[in-house]
């Protein structure tokens, strides 16, 4: 299972000094808490999307609505491969082209994305690795649209070497997420390995973050596979979107 540390001021985080933010991060369904100016760490594998789900709450008095910035310091290169970063958000995935989120979050005094109705509301970071792993660098921030000094910036650091041991990571009920072949054509195996038994969603989104297909599934604890038909599919970069109570996978995939 995939590694991923945070760092704080008392071993846990390591913070700087913010403006109030009204907006509270934690590990999607855990109370592993992102704080301004921390640093996530995890590792990655070869050819392979890295996930890290995070729950949004809105820890105002007043109704606000957030956007999703994201910032690409360093993007992992070997030869002519490249590592790609990309998020969802607000009910989208995006492709790596969009650092700004479009559509805003409108969170409710004491409301989290997590409790509202709809895929990829939270937000998902993705780092689809290149052909051999290694470092990349990425900070997020969650910006109020009315107040831009309200907003909230952390770091995601992948395969550093100088990362602490001090881990937390969220118990997840799938260990894997995988599809082949891809590029496809007509059908598409998936292959997904479960902790335990649960009932799970998985959407096919368009690249501008339409559903395409959405499939109710129900894993066994173990491996799972099964297939889906997409000949009627035109040819284009779609999202792979799989939900599990508390763990959420993306992957990218193309049709040829």
């Amino acid at each position: 299972m995939r590694k991923i540390i945070v760092i704080c001021l008392s071993a846990t985080f390591y913070l700087k000094i913010y403006s109030q933010s009204s907006v509270l991060i934690n590990f999607i369904n855990t109370s592993n808490t992102i704080t301004a100016g921390s640093t996530i760490y995890t590792t990655t594998s070869a050819e392979n999307t890295t996930d890290i789900t995070l729950d949004i709450k809105n820890v105002s008095n007043s109704t606000k609505s957030y956007l999703v910035k994201r910032y690409d310091i360093i993007l992992n290169t070997v030869n002519s491969s490249t590592a790609v970063a990309r998020f969802c958000f607000a009910g989208n995935c995006y492709l790596a082209s969009t650092l700004i989120s479009p559509n805003a979050l409108t969170l409710t005094p004491g409301q989290s994305a997590s409790s509202i109705q709809g895929d990829n509301q939270v937000l998902d970071c993705n780092l689809d690795e290149a052909s051999a792993k290694g470092y990349s660098y990425i900070k997020y921030s969650f910006l109020n649209t009315n107040n831009p000094s309200d907003s909230l910036q952390f770091s995601v650091k992948y395969n550093d070497p100088n990362a602490p041991l001090t881990l937390m990571e969220p118990f997840k009920n799938i260990d894997s997420f995988n599809f082949f072949p891809n590029p496809a054509s007509d059908q598409l195996t998936f292959k997904i390995n479960c902790t335990k038994n649960n009932k799970s969603t998985l959407n096919i989104f368009s690249g501008i973050g339409s559903i395409i297909i959405k499939k109710e599934i129900s894993l066994i604890e173990g491996e799972n596979i099964f297939e889906i038909n997409l000949s009627e599919l035109p040819i284009g970069i779609y999202f792979a979107y799989l939900k599990s109570n508390n763990s959420t996978f993306t992957k990218k995939l193309i049709i040829k």
